[in-house]
Formats: structure tokens, sequence, C-alpha cells
């Protein structure tokens, strides 16, 4: 399983914050490591759609009702 410096860098990735260095080290652990792989094919397609999901205002009130 990925370690919190691997899946670190696979949230770089999505979010598009490598550094050259950091997207050298994600590519040799992609290529070794086929959990690592499956891990950031998963978290590319939930952020793919989390992306693609339209926004959407709360209904008038919720915040009031809520408090």
């Amino acid at each position: 399983m990925a370690d919190e410096h691997v899946q670190a860098l696979i949230q770089a990735e999505l979010d598009g914050e490598l550094s050259a260095a950091q997207e050298a080290e994600l590519a040799k652990i992609l290529l070794r490591d086929p959990e690592v792989r499956a891990l950031r094919d998963a978290l590319a397609r939930t952020d793919r759609v989390l992306r693609e999901m339209p926004s959407a205002e709360p209904p008038a009130g919720l915040r009031s009702r809520i408090m």
C-alpha cells in the first residue's frame, strides 16, 4: 500500500503541482508498484468525477435551519 509520501505525490500530480523531480520520483514508483498504479488510477477517476460535477447552491434558509 502507498505510504503518506506516495499519496502526497499522487495528490500533487492530480492538482498539477508536481516539480520535475517529484514527477520523476512518482514515475519510478508507478513503474515498479502495481498497487500504487491502481491507487493512482482510482484517485484520478474520482478526481475527474468530482471536477466535472456542477456546482450547486444550497436551498434558501439552509444555513439558518442548521444553526
